[in-house]
């Protein structure tokens, strides 16, 4: 909102400047968030007063004229017609500067010098009329300088009104505030019109909604002209960017930014029936509004109507066919209160926001400010357009009991920290007009009917210390309370597993927990989704299942940006219907070694992260983890899908993300990825750490080479073997292939076995004894085909 410095101090006996006004406000909690100086762009120009007029001696459109400044008298040569002998007028003498820097000297004009120019408002910058000199008010002093004669040396502060702060939505509101914050005199000196004619018969009105609109009160002015408003009034409303229209419009605008209490003008003679009716719109009904839009109503809008339909939308706009123009004699004035919630509804709705609806939504003054409004324009309207006024009709059904808030000085000090005295402290409230009353240990505060966001003992602390300063609140450092805590079990091996997975060239993700449910339709999630109620958006309106769906988006915003060789992890909370539970996932993709120029080139595999989840599993001492086959994955690829388990217990799984996923997708691939339950993962016992000696003894390997079954886990296999003699120390495997060569459902496998005694050095007898053992066991078990010689 733009505040005009000298339109304050109408209102206030404010000695300070403008930049300490507005840092003064601002430290008591109206931000200033520009101060503007709307000095005019023109120097060197006075009032002047016009002698007499003659005719030019050598041409028939100019005049010659004599103008008074001061103690001076300058002759000037004139093209306009509009003026008259006596009076006043823009007079720019020589060496004044003009807006566009144009300078102003004496010269010669058909044979008769002109020590001078007397200008147009559009040469001053202060219209659009430029075939017709300024006509200034007759009372204003000749030779003073123009600016300050009209008052154009003023500074506008833009200000930040919080939504509670309604009452500061206005010149009158501002000027309390400067008045309680610096102890400046305040006044409201302004003559108001109470009315001679009675107005019993010319107008009913008919409060249908009381509860939208529990006080409404109207006032007709009759025998008005209608016209431009004069400099003055279009110079305050035009320096707080309010463009004129025409008198009696400009008035009821000039009384809502003074005052704070929105104002309509309709055109008695439009209203049918003579009666306003204040009701809910009929649904599907329709109004034509200023703005020139047609507009359709529901039940949820409030309507100011007559006998025949809508003619204004409350507290927001009124209708096209009631305003006031330039035929316009009489004029209904309408000042009311209408309910916030009821004018937001209708101004969000209908799109349509306006100075008007802007105040009612923080809530306007209900109380005598209603009245005197409507007054003070009817005052205005006098003076500008002429006319006689008819006493006010006032339907008030407000409720009388006045608010109490009960407040405890004590509490004042206890909260702020600030010893002040009790005395101080009704003093300030009473500089805000709130009345107080002692009451036991403490006192009842009344608040004034504009300050409607005082409602609590909390409200009443605020004010006291914000108006004595939050800068007097002494500095003091807070008291906390250290308590030493460890960390639990859970949270130590999460952070355990972090480190580990940067440790092995991981970044951490984070992404939101609700998803696009289309992404997760593709990952095939379809049922047993968790939706939210009332979503951001549809992206994100279902809670996400898993985190993998998450990763492939990650992955994908990454290669967009051509970032191809990655590795991502996350840990977070998924949620199966309403269970949540904290998992981690992992994906990578690209090359195995990433920037490492002297390196074998090659992309990653499912076993790049099989070694990697290995790495975990060694660091959380788990055992023997089961990679299983897996083909019940919507998202993995059916041959690279495998369930991890311990001990029977399933703890997440590993694969290749589908190639038609990532297709859809447009990610580039492969892409594999590892998903584990924190909670099983952490909660799996330990594996006890065995401490052997040096091996005394030589070892002996054996290599097997041989065709098995897809199907066939490697893992399944070690664990055959391993259980077969106690001198197989360790199985690894070296080599696995499919592809030419090998049959559909098989794969080529070569392992590696360990054979190793603790007591002697095993003969080669006795360790191709144990292998040919370990050959047969296999072939009845697993059905292997030996290859190679």
């Amino acid at each position: 909102m733009k505040v005009s410095y000298n339109w304050l101090k109408d209102f206030v006996e404010v000695d300070i400047s403008p930049s300490e006004l507005a840092e003064r406000l601002t430290m008591a909690g109206i931000e200033v968030e520009d101060v503007v100086d709307l000095s005019p762009g023109f120097k060197g120009v006075v009032v002047g007063r016009i002698l007499s007029i003659e005719r030019h001696p050598n041409a028939d459109r100019l005049s010659l004229c004599r103008v008074e400044a001061g103690k001076d008298v300058y002759d000037i040569v004139c093209g306009a017609k509009n003026m008259k002998a006596g009076d006043r007028v823009a007079l720019a003498l020589p060496g004044a500067i003009l807006p566009g820097d144009v300078k102003i000297g004496r010269a010669v004009i058909r044979g008769v010098e002109s020590q001078g120019m007397m200008c147009s408002p559009r040469e001053l910058g202060l219209g659009e009329d430029g075939a017709n000199l300024l006509i200034l008010p007759s009372g204003l002093e000749t030779g003073v300088d123009l600016g300050e004669a009209l008052g154009l040396m003023d500074t506008i502060l833009e200000l930040s009104i919080t939504p509670n702060r309604g009452d500061c939505l206005s010149i009158l509101g501002i000027a309390r505030e400067i008045a309680a914050i610096t102890g400046a005199r305040f006044k409201d000196p302004f003559y108001l019109e109470e009315g001679e004619g009675e107005i019993e018969g010319l107008i009913e009105v008919e409060i249908r909604d009381r509860d939208l609109c529990p006080r409404y009160a109207a006032k007709i002015v009759e025998g008005v002209s209608i016209g431009p408003s004069p400099l003055w009034l279009r110079q305050r409303l035009e320096a707080i960017g309010i463009r004129p229209i025409n008198n009696v419009v400009d008035v009821t605008n000039y009384v809502m930014m003074e005052r704070g209490q929105p104002l309509h003008a309709f055109d008695y003679e439009c209203i049918r029936g003579k009666t306003i009716i204040v009701r809910r719109a009929e649904e599907g009904e329709k109004i034509l509004t200023l703005d020139g839009v047609e507009r359709t109503l529901s039940s949820e809008n409030l309507i100011i109507a007559d006998r025949e339909g809508p003619i204004a939308i409350a507290g927001v706009m009124g209708g096209k066919d009631s305003e006031v123009t330039e035929s316009t004699k009489t004029v209904l004035l309408e000042s009311a209160h209408f309910d916030p919630g009821c004018v937001r509804r209708s101004s969000k709705r209908l799109g349509l926001s306006t100075e008007s609806s802007y105040r009612f939504e923080r809530g306007v003054d209900p109380g005598e400010n209603l009245v005197k409004a409507i007054e003070r324009a009817a005052y205005l309207i006098k003076a500008v357009a002429g006319g006689r006024t008819t006493r006010t009709l006032d339907r008030d059904y407000l409720p009388k009991e006045r608010p109490e808030i009960r407040w405890r000085p004590e509490r004042v000090r206890s909260v702020t920290g600030v010893d002040m005295g009790t005395e101080e402290m009704v003093e300030v409230l009473k500089r805000l007009s709130i009345r107080c009353v002692p009451e036991g240990e403490g006192f009842v505060a009344y608040p004034p009917s504009y300050r409607m966001d005082l409602k609590e003992e909390m409200d009443i602390v605020e004010e006291i210390i914000r108006i004595r300063g939050y800068d007097s609140i002494p500095e003091s450092l807070p008291r906390v309370r250290l308590d030493l805590t460890s960390l639990k079990r859970d949270q130590i091996l999460e952070r355990r597993v972090r480190d580990a997975l940067k440790d092995f060239g991981f970044s951490e993700v984070m992404n939101y927990s609700f998803v696009s449910p289309r992404l997760l339709e593709t990952f095939g999630y379809v049922d047993g989704l968790l939706s939210i109620v009332n979503p951001l958006t549809e992206e994100q309106s279902v809670m996400r299942p898993s985190l993998i769906p998450g990763l492939v988006e990650n992955a994908r915003y990454n290669q967009n940006h051509q970032n191809l060789d990655l590795r991502l992890f996350e840990i977070g909370k998924v949620f199966s219907g309403l269970e949540e539970r904290r998992k981690m996932a992992g994906l990578i993709t690209g090359s195995r070694w990433k920037g490492l120029w002297a390196m074998e080139k090659g992309s990653v595999d499912i076993f790049d992260m099989k070694g990697v989840l290995e790495g975990i599993f060694e660091l959380l001492r788990i055992g023997e983890v089961d990679f299983a086959p897996i083909k019940d994955v919507p998202y993995l690829s059916p041959s690279r899908g495998y369930l991890l388990s311990v001990r029977g217990k399933d703890i997440g799984l590993l694969g290749e993300i589908h190639p038609v996923i990532l297709h859809k997708l447009d990610v580039k691939g492969p892409v594999f990825v590892f998903e584990t339950d924190l909670e099983d993962l952490f909660h799996t016992p330990e594996t006890p750490r065995l401490f052997r000696p040096i091996p005394r003894y030589p070892f002996v390997t054996r290599d097997l080479s041989f065709l098995v079954d897809e199907s066939i886990s490697f893992g399944s296999i070690k664990e055959r073997i391993m259980g077969m003699d106690p001198t197989i120390r360790d199985v690894s495997i070296f080599d696995l292939y499919k592809g030419k060569g090998i049959p559909e459902g098989k794969k080529s496998l070569g392992i590696r076995i360990t054979y190793l005694s603790e007591e002697r050095t095993l003969t080669e007898e006795e360790v191709n004894s144990i292998h040919t053992r370990v050959i047969k066991e296999l072939e009845e078990g697993f059905h292997i085909s030996l290859r190679g010689p």
